[in-house]
């Protein structure tokens, strides 16, 4: 567990302080809760509101945007903002895009669980698909995490 909260060793060969580990694990909890909360949110909107998961989609993507100027230090000269971008910098842009209409697909038909099951098999499959480019097969982290998802999947 400590391998998978960033509890590694530090320079000095010692692992991080019990405080560092406490508020790992709180930070992980309380995002694990502010998603659950937002999925709940979205679902409710989606099926029982009966909205439209395009709609819906597209008011999640403009309501992010001060926060990724704030980001960005509210730059918004488009020479600065797009610096260094070349045309295949727009494929992971429309690839997330895509991936965010299907995700509200998803919760819109099947529910909240089930794109949180998807978006853990995805996880697990590109984990699997990067131990297998990078040749290196998959470390221990990677297999501790594969446990620890396959079994919290079972469990529920």
């Amino acid at each position: 567990a400590s391998a998978l909260s960033g509890r590694g060793k530090d320079s000095n060969g010692d692992f991080g302080s019990d405080v560092d580990f406490r508020v790992s694990v709180m930070a992980v909890l309380t995002a694990s809760a502010l998603s659950g909360m937002a999925s709940a949110a979205c679902q409710i909107s989606l099926q029982g509101l009966n909205r439209s998961s395009n709609a819906l989609t597209l008011e999640m993507a403009v309501a992010a945007v001060p926060f990724l100027l704030a980001a960005n230090g509210f730059t918004v000269d488009p020479a600065v903002v797009f610096a260094g971008w070349t045309p295949y910098t727009l494929i992971p842009v429309a690839t997330s895009a895509l991936g965010g209409i299907f995700v509200g697909q998803v919760t819109k038909h099947l529910g909240g669980i089930a794109k949180g099951f998807s978006i853990v098999g995805g996880l697990v499959l590109t984990g699997l698909a990067q131990g297998l480019q990078q040749g290196g097969g998959l470390q221990m982290r990677h297999l501790a995490g594969l446990v620890l998802v396959v079994s919290c999947t079972w469990v529920h």
